[in-house]
């Protein structure tokens, strides 16, 4: 479910340029939206850690772009945040996503 809700998020928000890379989503956008200038961290992928984390820093910087990864609790591999940690990554902001089934909810504060 984590996986659909920010494939949809993307496509909320198109970027002007997108690469597929390894399983993450390069995205390069003409707006200082976070998520259209942002890595998103969406499928498993074959190629070595560093070598993926040393292609988005050297591919960012050149088009003018902050490195910022979108990681979800199901990010690949899972020590990719303590990995990103190490090298001097921090976490500027937690999102949560919350959800309800369609209709009118079975309990509703509101009376009448």
């Amino acid at each position: 479910m984590t996986r659909l809700l920010e494939e949809l998020s993307n496509n909320a928000l198109p970027s002007m340029q997108a690469l597929q890379y390894d399983g993450w989503l390069l995205r390069f956008g003409d707006s200082t939206a976070r998520r259209a200038n942002s890595i998103s961290v969406l499928y498993p992928s074959s190629l070595p850690l560093d070598e993926k984390i040393a292609y988005c820093e050297d591919l960012y910087p050149r088009n003018n772009r902050r490195i910022v990864f979108e990681l979800t609790d199901d990010a690949q591999p899972p020590d990719l945040a303590n990995e990103l940690t190490a090298r001097g990554y921090g976490t500027n902001r937690r999102m949560d996503t919350e959800m309800r089934r369609r209709g009118r909810p079975d309990k509703s504060p509101l009376k009448g």
